[in-house]
């Protein structure tokens, strides 16, 4: 964006992600100023799980993301919790 100009925090720009798929990514996001968003989804499960299969196919490296990201959060458990 610093190349286009555009602010990190322009009010045009936003970036959104589903809760709970790559949340390190939006952390980061917001972290370093930029605007970030959090989808909740919202309604009865045979409304909101065909959308969230689509969106998974749509987007098949976040699931992988999610599970490198979960591995991580283990390893550093066991990390602080055995000092190893």
């Amino acid at each position: 964006m610093d190349a286009l100009g555009i602010a990190k925090d322009d009010p045009a720009v936003h970036f959104a992600q589903i809760l709970g798929l790559c949340d390190n990514l939006g952390h980061a996001l917001g972290d370093a100023g930029y605007n970030a968003n959090k989808l909740v989804l919202f309604g009865d499960f045979e409304e909101v799980f065909p959308w969230l299969l689509r969106r998974l196919d749509e987007n098949q490296d976040a699931l992988g993301a999610t599970v490198a990201e979960a591995e991580l959060l283990i390893g550093e458990v066991r990390r602080r919790w055995f000092g190893a």
